[in-house]
């Protein structure tokens, strides 16, 4: 699987020790073991939210990175595409993670973990990818922990399974 992590669980999914970790564990564990498991990382905004400067963060991007399993994406294609989102979604006030979405249509990936209820009509809506992309599952909870495998691993990772 490869994924974004929007940023409300970031530390909830990558830190063993966070507290609500366990409804992240089999992200995690795919993650960072399994045979093709993806951070999709990339875009300025989505930077700035993971906040790459502070120390928990950066071990944890690092720690993925390290294993190789952090995939950086086209900052400036993230970028192009975001605001391309932000016009299809008729700049809505309510909707502030055109990046994520930017993200998925740019990496075609197919799973985006969110904590986000009022994320997920944006990050669902069709209208909003333009083909040949598609809207990403949600993982929430343990409940969607088939999206952890094969199926879920997009083309641009494909040749970086291990």
């Amino acid at each position: 699987m490869c994924l974004v992590i929007d940023t409300n669980c970031f530390g909830s999914v990558l830190n063993p020790k966070a507290k609500d970790h366990d409804r992240f564990a089999p992200v995690y564990h795919w993650l960072m073991y399994g045979r093709g498991g993806r951070l999709i990382y990339g875009g300025k905004k989505y930077k700035k939210e993971v906040d790459f400067r502070t120390s928990h963060h950066r071990t944890l991007i690092q720690e993925i990175e390290r294993k190789g399993r952090l995939l950086l994406v086209d900052d400036a294609a993230v970028d192009r595409e975001a605001i391309a989102v932000r016009v299809r979604a008729n700049n809505d006030a309510d909707f502030d993670d055109e990046h994520i979405v930017a993200l998925v249509i740019v990496s075609r990936c197919c799973v985006v973990c969110t904590l986000d209820k009022r994320a997920h009509r944006y990050i669902k809506n069709r209208n909003l990818y333009p083909p040949p992309a598609k809207p990403p599952k949600i993982y929430q909870s343990k409940r969607n922990k088939k999206l952890c495998g094969d199926p879920h691993i997009a083309e641009i990772c494909q040749d970086t399974r291990r």
